[in-house]
């Protein structure tokens, strides 16, 4: 009895150092017995504090954070495989079912930003020594990613008119601006003076801030 703890302790030694041989030809480097313990939870709280201090911190990308903490939050973080991210990537690609209707999967652009943070958050873990691997990450194609089906004035007003009450000033603030719903949900009072609204670098998808002429019909919805 007394030499089953030491026959444990060997086999455990022999699994580390196929481990490191493994490493040593080419797969996933050694990840040691702390790394082992560190939640993909961990890593995206550290990466939300990290861009928190950069300013980079906007809502979508708190918004692209949400999935991606619901389908790892809780895995250990050297269990994130690339064959793990790729069951990911296709289970958001593809379409779901609503009650009777079937609404379609997340567009390949949606989703290289979710991945994106992930890969952000394991490359931050690498940097400060939390961990010594980086799983790969599939980008996909983002060709013929381009809007369509533009509304003239008249159709917008008629879906408008079909909106609830306390929705359609929004929705004509984005219509006249070209802003995206992210960005105007993220303004405060503090971005409308007498002469413009502005969108604050922070918020903005591409980091630029943006302003429009406080008048005519903007003038009338503020």
């Amino acid at each position: 009895l007394k030499l089953k703890p030491q026959r444990a302790k060997r086999a455990t030694q022999r699994a580390r150092l196929k481990e490191i041989g493994a490493e040593q030809l080419g797969a996933r480097p050694f990840a040691g017995p702390a790394a082992e313990k560190v939640l993909v939870g961990d890593l995206l709280d550290a990466l939300e504090g990290d861009l928190k201090l950069q300013g980079k911190l906007s809502p979508q990308v708190k918004a692209h954070l949400r999935p991606i903490r619901a389908a790892f939050e809780n895995l250990c973080a050297v269990a994130v495989t690339p064959e793990r991210i790729d069951a990911y990537i296709q289970e958001r690609l593809a379409p779901r079912q609503e009650g009777e209707a079937t609404s379609p999967g997340k567009a390949p652009s949606t989703v290289n930003r979710e991945t994106q943070l992930l890969h952000q958050a394991f490359r931050l873990a690498v940097d400060r020594g939390r961990l010594a691997f980086l799983p790969r990450v599939r980008h996909l194609s983002e060709v013929g990613n381009v809007r369509r089906g533009f509304f003239e004035r008249a159709e917008f007003d008629a879906v408008c008119e079909a909106l609830p009450v306390d929705l359609r000033d929004f929705a004509r603030f984005g219509y006249i601006t070209g802003w995206r719903k992210g960005e105007i949900a993220a303004m405060s009072w503090a971005d409308v003076d007498g002469e413009a609204v502005r969108l604050r670098a922070e918020d903005s998808k591409n980091r630029r801030g943006r302003s429009v002429p406080l008048e005519g019909d903007l003038w009338d919805i503020i």
